[in-house]
């Protein structure tokens, strides 16, 4: 049994990682307001993306192929928009438009603030969400962190990179070392 165990977490991981890897040209996008031309959505964002963040930031075959909306009705007034999927024809230009992202203040559309992620699968995102209560601490100290795939917390303190694998670790070090 512990064999078969064993044998089955592994199958699971590697699972795991060969989803992701078919998502990593793919990014999301929250806070688009619904009602926009559905058919169009991969032209206008791609339009939009270009003229938010420059051309000088993609490649020259800077192209979305394909853009969609999550599946499931459209929310009563109110509720947020649904997320939009995006996938890319470069892994290098998704990489650019969640740098140029991050590094601006905010993404706006027509008032709308928008997120940009990279695409995981549920398990992924799973574990990452696990690391949400000690980032907003780090961020609260003004310790600089950031999140390896596929859920591993980097933090550099005082010149000194440390790595954690759990939340938990990463709490324990800072009650013990962070003041």
């Amino acid at each position: 049994m512990a064999n078969l165990k064993v044998e089955n977490d592994r199958i699971k991981n590697k699972l795991t990682d060969l989803e992701d890897r078919t998502r990593r040209y793919n990014i999301r996008i929250i806070g688009f307001p619904e009602g926009l031309d559905e058919k169009n959505l991969a032209c206008n964002l791609q339009k939009f993306i270009i003229g938010n963040f420059g051309k000088e930031q993609f490649s020259d075959f800077f192209h979305i192929e394909r853009a969609h909306r999550i599946p499931g009705g459209k929310p009563v007034p109110g509720k947020p928009p649904r997320t939009i999927l995006v996938k890319l024809l470069s892994s290098q230009d998704r990489d650019n438009i969640l740098k140029c992202a991050r590094t601006s203040a905010s993404v706006l559309y027509e008032g709308n603030k928008l997120s940009f992620y990279p695409d995981f699968c549920k398990e992924t995102q799973d574990k990452r969400r696990t690391l949400w209560e000690v980032k907003k601490r780090l961020r609260d100290k003004g310790i600089v962190y950031s999140v390896l795939y596929p859920a591993k917390l980097r933090v550099a303190y005082k010149g000194s990179p440390y790595f954690f694998d759990t939340a938990e670790a990463a709490v324990e070090w800072m009650d013990r070392t962070v003041i």
